[in-house]
């Protein structure tokens, strides 16, 4: 092969690869074009915000708050995590929310309650809390199916009564109270049976969930109190602790 034949040849293989580079950055070039346009189109401003609420949070409420801050925003530029930061300071009734878009100018919120974990019998009334030590509402009468909460009612008592319940598992839905004398102090009433419920004395409220199973393994003598500080040794009693001692209504009202 001569040598003007291989310059030829070298001179095309540099034409093509300038070719493929040069239609790489136009590619490139549009690509960030339309995702400039689509960042600041008015085609893709926010002007509709479909949420769903449940109980404790007003789905209209949600919607219009979204609106009021972000209407006529491009949906590209909202980013979902700092708009539900900002939903959670306006809406502390809720415990989280789901966001995605819902058409090219629409926003679906979705709503999700905090849940009751104890009530707590105040002056005024009951006062129901979630597992967060967040006051959810407040009623005259005491709200059925909620554990209720045993002991003084401070600051350090419904933290750790939160601690507890939230450490209760599947034990929470057989719980009918918590009791706290102290962060190193706590029981809870497990419905066991019908007509048989027991003062689970925990101590620390950690390892609750294997201290309850332990718990349960002495129930068939339908003892008055277990106490499971330590789940090596579990010690059945008849007599109950005055600082767990609970209320009869609990027991059918738990």
């Amino acid at each position: 092969m001569s040598t003007s034949s291989l310059d030829e040849r070298r001179r095309e293989h540099r034409s093509l690869r300038l070719r493929r580079m040069l239609l790489a950055s136009a590619a490139a070039v549009g690509v960030l074009a339309l995702a400039a346009a689509a960042w600041f189109s008015p085609l893709l401003a926010l002007t509709d915000v479909k949420a769903e609420g449940q109980k404790l949070v007003n789905a209209d409420d949600v919607a219009s708050f979204v609106l009021d801050q972000h209407g006529g925003t491009p949906l590209p530029q909202l980013r979902s995590q700092e708009l539900k930061d900002e939903l959670a300071e306006e809406f502390p009734l809720a415990h989280s929310f789901d966001i995605s878009p819902a058409g090219p100018r629409t926003l679906r919120v979705k709503v999700h309650d905090r849940q009751p974990a104890f009530v707590v019998k105040r002056a005024e009334g009951w006062e129901i809390y979630d597992p967060e030590a967040v006051v959810l509402s407040k009623s005259d009468s005491r709200p059925k199916g909620v554990p209720l909460y045993v002991g003084t009612a401070d600051r350090t008592g419904i933290e750790t009564a939160s601690q507890l319940v939230s450490s209760l598992g599947e034990n929470a839905e057989h719980t009918a109270a918590v009791a706290v004398k102290s962060p190193t102090q706590t029981a809870v009433v497990i419905r066991h049976s019908k007509d048989y419920s027991a003062v689970v004395i925990l101590g620390e409220p950690i390892d609750v969930e294997a201290k309850i199973a332990t718990a349960r393994t002495v129930m068939q003598d339908e003892p008055a109190a277990i106490d499971v500080q330590s789940t090596a040794v579990p010690a059945a009693t008849d007599e109950v602790p005055a600082w767990a001692r609970v209320p009869q209504d609990a027991y059918s009202q738990g």
